[in-house]
């Protein structure tokens, strides 16, 4: 009969159970999901602030294109001035009546549009294109109020807005149905 042979202890691996490294692992699994919502809500959020930028710039470089259109380029200066003719019994000038002194009082020559029907005119507009994407040559005040709802209109059709306002009502949801149970518990 053969000997009892002694056990290899040295290249034998033993186990020993870390309740903390488990509690770690699988809390981890929670952190990790947490981390990537926050994640995903900073570039979503960060998206809308680029995608904002840029809507106000191209916004800013129609209207300045505007602005500069309703300048009188000085080649055809002489074409614009005013010329005065004298006649017997009457003075006549004749001007260019699509400068800013008329349109500022709100009075115009072509078909009668009312002031109140705005949004009719800026769909028309729209579609159209107008004579630089849109935006019609009016005061300052008035072309500013275009370039916001300009702005208005292009963050309201881009997917990182549309995204966020997902996730808004996703969570909107979830608290009402939080609160139908409190409500279904008392």
């Amino acid at each position: 009969m053969r000997g009892k042979r002694q056990k290899n202890r040295a290249t034998k691996t033993s186990l020993a159970f870390d309740e903390k490294a488990r509690r770690d692992f699988l809390n981890g699994f929670h952190k990790r999901k947490v981390e990537r919502k926050l994640k995903y809500k900073k570039k979503l959020e960060e998206q809308v602030k680029a995608e904002l930028k840029k809507a106000k710039r191209e916004a800013q470089e129609k209207y300045a294109l505007a602005r500069k259109s309703q300048r009188t380029v000085p080649e055809v200066a002489h074409l614009v001035e005013p010329i005065i003719e004298e006649k017997e019994d009457a003075t006549v000038t004749i001007t260019d009546l699509s400068g800013d002194p008329l349109s500022e009082q709100n009075v115009f020559i072509g078909p009668n549009k009312t002031l109140l029907d705005d949004s009719s005119e800026d769909e028309a507009e729209e579609k159209a294109g107008g004579l630089h994407g849109g935006l019609v040559c009016k005061s300052k005040k008035q072309m500013q109020k275009a370039v916001n709802k300009k702005i208005t209109r292009i963050l309201h059709k881009s997917k990182a807005m549309n995204k966020k306002k997902m996730e808004q009502t996703k969570k909107n949801i979830k608290k009402k149905k939080q609160r139908e149970k409190l409500t279904k518990r008392k």
